[in-house]
């Protein structure tokens, strides 16, 4: 009796079981448009609490607020960009409007200036007291000291301000920890010093500007300067014992002049105008360059600039002809000068000013206009370069241009030229005793002594590469950088493939190797955890993300630089935060892991070791079928040993044939554990969303052979589907391409060479290289040589030294051979790929009368950026494929198409009706 029961209770619950195993459902867009992602991670400063943002793909985000010690959350509704006081007592975010409420207001097309505005929320960590202020416009929290939160508000937040009807609200600062508050009516800007309870401020009333400096310590203000000037730009020294601004007459730039005030004298003194002896004839100031300080207060920068020309008024407009000169000796192309010319009107030439002295030095000039000045930097020198030179060639060239790299001494102006014609950036070490730089053509490191002004090549004989072993293009491969250097400038740590070097740049100890990595191929790279940190301490261990390049499985490790010693914190199948958050004053974490199906939430650590999660984001994944993702290998047709991701449906059955969708960009193979959200992505096909609805997805690496890129995409990615096909569970009738820009390049290439695919969708798709070669990246204005010549079309040399590999790889002309049908996406305002070569790819399948379809999003760039457009993309592209791969019925807009007098009243999802 007792057995019958049992066997009766299993027969009862079986169907449960099944159905609870099955009741799991597919992606579709609505829950996209509610995926979260986690942003304005922090931590406070001691460790006890942390707060983020969820923020949905479309609808409000909320701020929560977490404790480490009580293990309590708190949730803050349609808020963002939180931040905690220095003292940790205090939470200070923004709030926003309710989504719904706007859009219902532009429904009723309500003038804007009658909308909601944001507010500023202020929490108690300890009362849990909320204060919400409206009308925010920003807020700034001092970083270095106390509780001081300043918070820009719009005219609306102050009656008499409102009266006025004044452009600028009040500046409002606050010593949160005293419970103090100060009003400054009709302000304009302002800024907190680094180190030092000094708050700097500018107002404007009635054509009248003043710079105040507020000190929060003593609750009192000290008026700078006042007068019917604007005051367009200020800095404040990191101690607050110096202040500098600029002034200027609307539209005049003769006018414009730079003030310097020091607490030591309490003066104020104009240090440049247009009258100082040091500009050259019709120069002026530039107030365009805001002033800065050195760290140290030593030093003041600022800006010169020569006289613009003026449009000739003698002349009508209507008399003017209008015309571009193109020149083949122009440095730019005339479409760069066009996209540069707001820039080139603002360009100024650094001068800096000593700030005991009161010296001016003009740093840079028209012969060297490049001066990097790096602030935090001890040292009296300075690096410009100069490269106008070099500008021409890099049109086909590609970058990194050419650059003659000097040194500029801050206290007498001398130059000094370190490197002729060298393709790379030059940086001063932390703490200023070398220039270093990585040569693209020599693939190597040097370091320039400034006490010995000799250079080394310090990579030479490590005997191993620290540039890109795998770099497949024409052109010279970068490196893998460094970690940094250690304090004093002892020693800089170098990057190869997988190993961290320790180099002496005076070459007086041999180069030691922290890892010895290569022979567990396993890839070390330095975690700087705390940002403001110049140097590698040598007495702190390091902690070091790790990889192992072949599983892709990462952790964390701490090593010893005196002792040698590593020991491994944790590892494991995941993808690891690349820089984990740690507390500035307390061992505590926090970071993310993730894969395929885990999504990257928080976690919360005190040593790294061990985590506890404390973010959900997105409990609804578990409602939907996911899938999984593992790494496959195969063989190339010229014989390449290749590795590739495939990601299966939920439940994956290997006796089942599956639709299969083929995506790919480059090599994606290292992307192994990386999670996938779901989102209306610009340009790719979303894989969760595709898996749901039984897809299975491979996405191959392709490497490439030079002159041969469409070849190269063939000889890798046919035999990975073969061998997918061989396997049993894929159908060879149902499998689909999708791939963009260089993707959509191959996508294209593909479909002239194979029959295999039923369908195919290629975005922003180069099908003419020859009239690509000579096209122009209207994003930037550069010609487009350089793609094909050095870098990722990968030809290797001009239309004219290979006539026959721009026409082999060029699938214009071999459309007659294609049987697939293509979806194209091409866009009117693309940047980077001439949306001519979508029309030509499109006009050619038309004129053969191959079933093909265009999308143009008006005025979107190289991708639909906007989210309705990308939200209408996936959709179509999800039809599009679900028609020839699921057997859907084809939509509307794919049988007869959305004619233009329909385009904005019908957008022809629906399936056709055959009745």
């Amino acid at each position: 009796m007792a057995n019958r029961f049992s066997l009766l209770s299993i027969l009862l619950f079986l169907p449960l079981l099944v159905f609870s195993q099955n009741s799991k459902r597919a992606l579709d867009h609505a829950d996209i448009s509610k995926w979260n992602s986690i942003r304005s991670s922090k931590i406070s400063h001691n460790g006890q609490w942390v707060t983020y943002t969820l923020s949905p793909l479309e609808g409000d985000g909320k701020t929560i607020l977490y404790n480490a010690v009580s293990k309590k959350e708190w949730v803050f509704e349609r808020s963002e960009i939180p931040a905690f006081s220095f003292d940790n007592q205090f939470l200070v975010f923004k709030i926003k409007p309710a989504q719904e409420n706007i859009r219902q207001l532009k429904l009723d097309k309500v003038d804007k200036d009658k909308w909601p505005q944001d507010s500023l929320g202020i929490l108690n960590l300890q009362s849990q007291e909320l204060q919400k202020l409206p009308f925010l416009k920003s807020f700034k929290l001092s970083d270095k000291w106390g509780s001081v939160l300043t918070a820009h508000f719009g005219a609306e937040a102050h009656q008499e301000e409102k009266k006025q009807k004044s452009k600028n609200g009040p500046l409002v600062i606050w010593d949160l920890s005293k419970n103090k508050e100060f009003r400054v009516p009709n302000a304009n800007n302002y800024a907190l010093a680094e180190n030092s309870a000094k708050v700097l401020l500018s107002t404007s009333e009635k054509k009248f500007s003043t710079v105040k400096l507020f000190d929060v310590n003593k609750g009192s203000f000290q008026d700078i300067w006042s007068d019917s000037l604007d005051c367009k730009s200020m800095n404040i020294a990191s101690q607050g014992d110096q202040v500098a601004f600029i002034t200027l007459k609307e539209k005049e730039a003769e006018s414009v002049a730079v003030h310097h005030w020091k607490s030591s004298n309490n003066q104020l003194k104009v240090v440049a105008n247009v009258d100082s002896r040091f500009l050259k004839e019709n120069w002026v100031i530039s107030e365009h360059a805001s002033p800065r300080f050195k760290e140290d207060g030593s030093q003041l920068f600022f800006g010169i600039a020569p006289p613009l020309p003026k449009k000739d008024e003698t002349i009508l407009d209507d008399e003017r002809p209008v015309v571009e000169v193109w020149n083949y000796k122009d440095k730019r192309t005339y479409p760069q000068q066009k996209i540069q010319l707001k820039n080139d009107q603002r360009k100024y030439f650094s001068c800096l000013m000593d700030t005991q002295s009161g010296k001016i030095i003009q740093l840079a000039n028209q012969e060297l206009p490049n001066v990097s000045i790096d602030v935090r930097s001890p040292s009296k020198w300075l690096i410009a370069y100069e490269d106008e030179a070099f500008r021409r060639q890099s049109s086909w060239e590609g970058g990194p241009t050419h650059k003659n790299i000097y040194l500029i001494n801050g206290s007498t102006g001398e130059k000094e030229l370190v490197a002729e014609k060298m393709r790379g950036s030059a940086q001063m070490s932390p703490s200023g005793k070398y220039l270093y730089w990585y040569n693209f053509p020599e693939s190597s490191w040097f370091v320039y002594s400034l006490a010995t002004k000799k250079t080394r090549n310090i990579s030479k004989d490590l005997g191993v590469s620290i540039s890109n072993e795998l770099h497949d293009s024409p052109s010279y491969p970068g490196p893998y950088g460094i970690a940094g250097w250690t304090s004093n400038d002892d020693f800089l740590l170098l990057y190869d493939r997988y190993d961290i070097w320790q180099i002496d740049p005076q070459g007086n100890i041999n180069p030691v190797n922290y890892f010895k990595g290569r022979e567990k191929k396993r890839i070390h790279r330095y975690i700087k955890v705390d940002p403001n940190d110049r140097a590698i301490e040598e007495v702190a261990p390091m902690l070091i993300h790790f990889t192992d390049e072949e599983t892709k499985e990462e952790g964390y490790l701490t090593f010893n630089l005196h002792t040698g010693v590593q020991k491994i914190l944790q590892k494991g199948a995941f993808s690891y935060s690349r820089r984990p958050i740690k507390a500035r004053n307390a061992d505590r974490y926090i970071f993310t892991k993730e894969n395929y199906q885990i999504f990257p939430d928080l976690q919360y650590s005190s040593d790294l070791k061990s985590s506890t999660k404390i973010s959900t984001a997105n409990p609804q994944q578990k409602e939907f079928n996911w899938g999984t993702m593992e790494m496959v290998e195969w063989t190339s047709l010229d014989g390449q040993r290749l590795k590739g991701l495939l990601v299966k449906p939920e439940n994956f059955d290997p006796n089942k044939k599956y639709p299969l969708m083929v995506n790919f960009y480059e090599k994606s193979s290292q992307g192994l554990n990386r999670h996938r959200r779901p989102e209306f992505h610009r340009s790719t096909m979303n894989y969760p969303y595709y898996a749901s609805k039984g897809y299975v997805i491979f996405n191959p690496d392709v490497p490439y052979k030079i002159g041969y890129p469409g070849e190269s995409a063939y000889n890798s990615v046919i035999p990975g589907v073969t061998n997918l096909i061989n396997q049993g569970f894929i159908d060879e009738k149902r499998i689909g391409l999708q791939g963009h820009s260089w993707g959509g390049y191959q996508i294209a290439y593909l479909v002239t060479r194979s029959d295999l695919f039923a369908c195919a969708e290629s975005g922003a798709p180069v099908v003419n290289m020859i009239s690509a070669y000579g096209g122009i990246r209207w994003g930037s204005g550069a010609s487009r040589m350089f793609q094909y010549e050095h870098t990722q079309s990968r030809i290797g040399g001009t239309l004219w030294d290979y006539p026959l590999r721009y026409m082999e790889n060029s699938p214009i002309f071999t459309i007659d051979k294609i049987k697939t049908p293509v979806l194209i996406l091409h866009n009117d305002n693309d940047g980077a790929v001439p949306w001519y070569q979508g029309i030509e790819f499109f006009m050619a399948m038309r004129r053969l009368d191959k079933p093909a379809w265009m999308l143009n999003y008006n005025n979107e760039p190289h991708w639909p950026l906007k989210l309705p457009n990308r939200k209408d993309f996936q959709k179509r592209m999800s039809q599009f494929f679900d028609h020839y791969l699921q057997g859907a019925p084809m939509p509307v807009w794919m049988d007869r198409g959305i004619p233009a007098m329909e385009k904005e009243s019908n957008m022809g999802y629906e399936a056709v009706d055959k009745h």
